[in-house]
């Protein structure tokens, strides 16, 4: 990559962010997938659960409704992260106020799979009940159904930013791997998740001022969490959108050289 000016970083509020990320174009975004690196993935836990109904017996009927609790529960603590809604519910992590954020987002979580999954789940874990084979196979076929239904929404990677401006590109060679070339950027502003800080920071890019104004993503209000999610959910719900997953190392080069 060539060098740049170093862009000025500027704190401001989320409200701030929110309405500059109004004004950015639908339908150009950029997604990454490390996200779930590592995590047991869905189909695997629903697998297990079959597993221990197949078992017939109360361990496996324990172990049938533990893992349908679990195979749901991947399912929405991954659309939460998706939506970058986790430091609304980290305060309170109850499953009812996770499924709660969604539906706000719009993705319908039926109340049914508490009554037959987690709060099931729950008794056997905290009030020592023991498992039966009537409630292990209402736990798997509901959560089976729920894998199902969730698919469309679970195939879609967390978005990291709108309106990508930067020019340039990347080429392999056998020697040294990945070479990148930077370009500059356009002038257009870009939404930037930064992803790679923690705590979270919401930043919008302005070449035009190589400028970087940012918020952390933990100093948003419920509202402006809630917004952000929806506004990239908005993106999503455009079939003519145009998408492609960035790169871990691409957005670390460009971070450290001072440009996102």
């Amino acid at each position: 990559m060539g060098e740049h000016e170093q862009f000025t970083l500027k704190q401001v509020k989320p409200a701030d962010i929110i309405d500059a990320t109004n004004t950015l174009p639908l339908g150009e975004v950029h997604t990454y997938s490390w996200f779930d690196a590592g995590w047991c993935t869905s189909d695997k836990y629903l697998e297990w659960a079959k597993a221990g109904l197949l078992q017939g017996d109360e361990i496996g009927y324990d172990s049938a409704i533990a893992y349908a609790k679990r195979a749901c529960a991947r399912i929405i603590d991954g659309l939460i992260r998706t939506y970058h809604q986790q430091d609304m519910v980290k305060v309170n992590k109850s499953y009812p106020k996770k499924t709660e954020r969604l539906i706000k987002l719009g993705i319908k979580v039926p109340d049914i799979i508490r009554g037959w999954i987690f709060d099931p789940r729950n008794e056997l874990e905290h009030d020592y009940k023991l498992a039966c084979k009537d409630d292990a196979k209402k736990a798997v076929e509901l959560a089976q159904l729920f894998v199902g239904a969730m698919q469309q929404e679970t195939e879609q990677p967390p978005i990291v930013t709108i309106g990508w401006n930067v020019q340039g590109g990347e080429g392999y060679c056998v020697k040294s791997g990945v070479t990148l070339r930077f370009d500059g950027f356009a002038e257009k502003p870009m939404l930037f998740i930064d992803v790679l800080d923690d705590p979270i920071l919401v930043k919008v890019i302005h070449p035009r001022d190589a400028e970087i104004q940012y918020a952390s993503l933990e100093d948003f209000q419920d509202n402006e969490c809630l917004a952000l999610g929806m506004k990239l959910r908005e993106h999503w719900s455009l079939p003519s959108r145009w998408e492609s997953s960035l790169p871990r190392y691409l957005i670390s080069d460009l971070k450290e050289r001072g440009y996102l």
